[in-house]
């Protein structure tokens, strides 16, 4: 017996030693690695993750993390930029942007005129800072339709509107989470409304009062312009973005049919914002490159770009001396690289989500740049760039035919 265990105490010292030899250890390791190490490190990176997402909600409700994220979305859709439609960088040409006008009134349900109400009393009281609001005319969104032409697949965007103003902008876009009593319950207009809406489905009327227009504006030197809101304007102060953001205005922006244009939108804003004219057929004419919806505002909004014949000291003189609008933003230029940007944005913020996608658009079409380059660039420089879930709004890819689309 004591033979047999003094055998077993040899076979095991052996059997200790060649586990510690290299020939097999090494090997061992690795194999132990995999089974243990590799998911070990999975777990804690799920743990950081939703721990992370968890703190992010707590610090900024609006899902935007100002130092070191350009847009951070969770599982809901609420906050954001979804593109409905592009042209993957080339461009609508301007037969294929058709608007349509019907001289009807939104119907808006009892709890917005309340809230119309109660934002024309607040609005009747003194206004700090020197600049009040007034009550302009706006449009109201009654539908789309996104199609494409048969013969070159040419996109083809329909739009129907409606006359509106901006007090009832403010009583919607801007008063998506204010508390409602409602049948004695709490809620708001964006759970009534938007819980579970489909950015594709026909535009909610009754919330949809207001349609924007985004240029990224680059200066003949290759210079990009972009301006922090001031914190006196009443939608998303202290946010960088492009600098030319436009709502449609009536009777400002209609064409000599009655219909909205776009085109004499953005004319108007490069002026007011600039105090630069554009000329058609001058080289400088404006560029559409997408449509898309702000789900934090429920707005609507075309954004593109539009290469000034000026350099940039040429478009600061015409600023200072000229721009109806300083008061709205200050003017800052960066060059217009995927390389500037995403060192800029990693350094500024906090940003509009249609800004952001205005410039990445806006790079594709006069760069040439692809979205796996944007993607790759922002993680190099520590920015997290998700678009609406479902990834293909990050390609800025959407099929039509795959989509629900409206009839104007």
């Amino acid at each position: 017996m004591q033979c047999l265990e003094g055998q077993r105490e040899v076979d095991a010292g052996r059997f200790l030693s060649l586990l510690e030899s290299e020939a097999i250890s090494g090997p061992l390791w690795m194999v132990l690695g995999a089974l243990v190490d590799e998911p070990l490190k999975r777990l804690c990176r799920t743990i950081y993750r939703r721990g992370r997402r968890a703190a992010l909600r707590v610090l900024w409700p609006s899902g935007h993390n100002p130092k070191r994220e350009i847009l951070y979305l969770t599982d809901s859709p609420r906050y954001g930029w979804v593109v409905l439609d592009t042209t993957s960088g080339k461009g609508y040409s301007r037969q294929n942007l058709v608007t349509r006008f019907v001289d009807e009134p939104p119907l808006l349900p009892p709890v917005v005129q309340e809230l119309r109400r109660q934002v024309q009393e607040e609005l009747s009281d003194p206004y700090p800072g020197g600049v009040k609001l007034w009550n302009g005319g706006r449009y109201y969104l009654r539908s789309f339709t996104l199609t494409r032409l048969p013969d070159e697949e040419e996109p083809r965007l329909i739009f129907g509107f409606g006359p509106s103003d901006y007090y009832n902008f403010l009583a919607t876009s801007l008063s998506l989470d204010r508390k409602l009593e409602v049948n004695g319950t709490t809620t708001t207009l964006r759970e009534m409304y938007l819980r579970d809406a489909d950015p594709w489905a026909q535009p909610i009327s009754c919330l949809a009062h207001s349609f924007g227009i985004n240029l990224a504006v680059i200066t003949r030197d290759n210079h990009l312009l972009l301006t922090r809101r001031s914190r006196y304007v009443s939608s998303r102060p202290a946010a960088w973005t492009v600098a030319v953001n436009e709502g449609l205005q009536r009777p400002a922006d209609k064409d000599e049919a009655g219909n909205p244009d776009f085109y004499k939108a953005a004319v108007r804003g490069v002026y007011e914002e600039l105090g630069v004219s554009l000329r058609e057929n001058t080289g400088d004419w404006p560029l559409f490159l997408s449509f898309g919806l702000d789900w934090e505002l429920y707005q609507y909004a075309l954004l593109g770009r539009v290469r000034l014949n000026l350099s940039l000291k040429e478009v600061r003189d015409c600023w200072e001396l000229n721009s109806r609008d300083k008061w709205e933003g200050e003017i800052t230029a960066i060059p217009f690289t995927l390389k500037h940007f995403s060192e800029f944005v990693k350094d500024h913020g906090p940003w509009s989500p249609a800004g952001v996608i205005c410039i990445i658009h806006a790079l594709m079409a006069d760069e040439g740049v692809t979205i796996e380059t944007v993607t790759r660039e922002l993680n190099r420089v520590g920015v997290r760039y998700l678009a609406y879930p479902g990834g293909s709004q990050l390609s800025g890819s959407s099929e039509p035919g795959q989509k629900p689309v409206n009839p104007p």
